[in-house]
């Protein structure tokens, strides 16, 4: 009985190793043909969701993991990764970032720094996404055209499952966002944000120094 369970595990993780592989080289040829730069040691596992603008700026750094599906990940698993560009917008992504079924859409500007994790079903957006409904008697500047502003998330950071960062976000170094949290402003380096409305908790430096978690 060990056997058989040992060989169905090698017969499962080799045949995870080839679709991971097909996965990568699908992924590396779509990205090519829409004139995403994409370093070496990429890979990716399951079908990337892609609509990139001919004028967006896309690039993947070094060592890149992008996750799809439940092959790899069931958080989120509900959703595809999708990586949505219009028109003019960059997204950068840095070396060594791995996300899971999470949705990212630039109208502006996406910037991922190093070394970061998202968890699955997240959301990054850097603008309304649609105009707002015209109310009469308010003077909004112009509610037929959607607000942007760009979105930075900084090195080693990690986005817990099903949070949204919203348009105008800045995530410092080594910041921790918990589970389903909201960002709409400004995350402090290493700072710990959790809830819907991203309330700091602590710090990652106070952590390491109390050798517990918050």
């Amino acid at each position: 009985m060990k056997f058989i369970r040992t060989t169905l595990h090698v017969c499962r993780f080799a045949h995870d190793s080839a679709a991971v592989t097909l996965f990568t080289i699908i992924a590396r040829v779509r990205f090519a043909l829409l004139g995403v730069r994409v370093g070496p040691g990429f890979r990716a596992s399951g079908w990337i969701c892609l609509r990139i603008h001919p004028a967006a700026t896309v690039s993947l750094g070094r060592d890149c993991r992008l996750n799809s599906g439940t092959r790899i990940n069931l958080v989120g698993s509900g959703q595809r990764l999708g990586i949505y560009a219009s028109r003019n917008a960059c997204i950068a992504i840095a070396d060594r970032v791995g996300i899971s079924n999470s949705v990212i859409v630039a109208t502006e500007s996406i910037s991922i720094g190093s070394d970061t994790l998202v968890g699955g079903g997240c959301m990054l957006v850097d603008s309304d996404l649609h105009a707002l409904p015209l109310v009469p008697h308010v003077g909004d500047a112009d509610p037929r055209r959607p607000r942007s502003r760009p979105v930075q998330i900084g090195s080693y950071v990690f986005i817990g499952a099903h949070s949204i960062v919203l348009k105008g976000s800045c995530i410092g170094d080594g910041a921790i966002v918990g589970a389903g949290s909201v960002i709409a402003g400004m995350v402090e380096s290493h700072a710990v944000v959790v809830s819907p409305d991203a309330q700091a908790i602590g710090s990652r430096r106070a952590i390491k120094e109390q050798g517990v978690a918050p």
